[in-house]
């Protein structure tokens, strides 16, 4: 970015889209708007990059990928940043060129405290969950092997451990762990 006169500001979305000095766009709206904007973007001429989730579903994607295809001369991204951090990479060597020896286990822990329940981030009508927000960090990988076996056990902001089979106090809404 220049100075900041050298910004500039839009009263809405389509004003930004209809900026041709605007080469590239990036969306950082909620989950579920991430797919109609992206590919508006696209029809807009404009490279673009999408935050996280690229879309709700495989359905979704397939919608961005034909608009990509249909525009080869455009960029789309998800904004995945930490696959291009350094320490990334230099994890990523280390262990191709087997400097820590075999890799066996990966253990990996991503939270936060979102104690509002109207929060966006869990709407799951709208893309949100834990899953979508920050658990993606812990299922997603770049290069290497793929691993034999995948396994993964989530928690709830009070503790719980969802189980496959919900007990049936889990129906009152209360926690079954206590």
């Amino acid at each position: 970015m220049g100075p900041a006169r050298d910004r500039t500001s839009y009263g809405s979305y389509e004003a930004l889209l209809a900026d041709p000095d605007v080469d590239v766009v990036y969306v950082p709206l909620p989950n579920h708007l991430h797919v109609p904007w992206a590919i508006a973007v696209l029809e807009a001429g404009k490279h673009v990059l999408v935050e996280k989730p690229l879309g709700l579903s495989v359905a979704d994607a397939r919608r961005l990928v034909a608009a990509s295809n249909a525009r080869p001369h455009l960029k789309v991204m998800e904004a995945f940043m930490y696959r291009f951090h350094p320490q990334w990479e230099r994890t990523l060597s280390l262990v191709a060129d087997g400097g820590i020896g075999d890799l066996r286990t990966v253990h990996s822990f991503f939270s936060y405290a979102n104690l509002d329940p109207a929060d966006i981030r869990d709407q799951p009508a709208l893309g949100g969950g834990g899953l979508m927000d920050i658990g993606c960090y812990c299922v997603t990988r770049r290069g290497g092997r793929r691993p034999r076996r995948r396994s993964s056990t989530a928690r709830t902001s009070t503790g719980c451990r969802p189980r496959r089979s919900p007990p049936p106090s889990s129906r009152t809404g209360r926690c079954p762990c206590r």
